[in-house]
């Protein structure tokens, strides 16, 4: 393991196999193992969101839809369905 300067020169070498070289690779292993844990739980909560907007979409589909049942209980003639629609343009 060789580690370098700015400017490319060697600062310091660590032979294959030495603690140093071992210590460095555990530390990456380490940090690789972190970063999956903060992805994991980023989706995590990204998915938990997610569903949370869904839910929220549906409940306001439902209160639509009961609105409509409501509605649909009344009737009207020609006249009155013409103007209702009118009204709404």
């Amino acid at each position: 393991m060789v580690f370098r300067d700015r400017e490319g020169k060697i600062i310091k070498v660590f032979p294959y196999g030495s603690e140093e070289q071992k210590s460095f690779e555990q530390g990456i292993k380490l940090l690789y193992q972190l970063y999956l844990t903060d992805r994991e739980q980023q989706l995590k909560a990204k998915l938990e969101k997610q569903k949370k907007i869904e839910n929220q979409i549906a409940e306001s589909d439902k209160k639509i839809f009961r609105k409509s049942i409501e509605r649909s209980d009344k009737r009207y003639n020609l006249t009155q369905a013409a103007g209702i629609l009118l009204e709404t343009l």
